[in-house]
């Protein structure tokens, strides 16, 4: 995603891709997340379950951002930074699941 929103001057990825060819890029990555929710919805607390469900709703604004044709790297920028904590809500959840000490806080 961030590829096609550098195409789009939304992001500064150094290696920008045109939509047509990176849309079939996001087709594939649904499936293969829709493959990991099923295996997260099997073995995952609720807790973990539920900071997943934030950080898949804030991936899919940032997919549904990326597909329009769009220049706004504000608004880009808003939704990365929202995505980037639902991430890292859902590393916390999973480590504390995982009896395993905290991670890096700025990942």
């Amino acid at each position: 995603m961030t590829r096609i929103a550098a195409d789009r001057g939304n992001d500064p990825h150094p290696h920008p891709l045109p939509a047509e060819a990176g849309m079939p890029r996001l087709g594939e990555a649904f499936e293969q997340r829709d493959l990991a929710w099923e295996e997260l919805l099997l073995l995952g607390s609720e807790a973990v379950v539920e900071a997943a469900r934030l950080w898949f709703f804030a991936v899919a604004k940032l997919e549904g951002f990326a597909r329009e044709d769009r220049a706004d790297a504000d608004t880009w920028s808003t939704l990365l930074q929202q995505q980037r904590v639902a991430r890292a809500g859902f590393y916390d959840a999973a480590r504390q699941d995982l009896s395993l000490p905290p991670g890096d806080p700025s990942l």
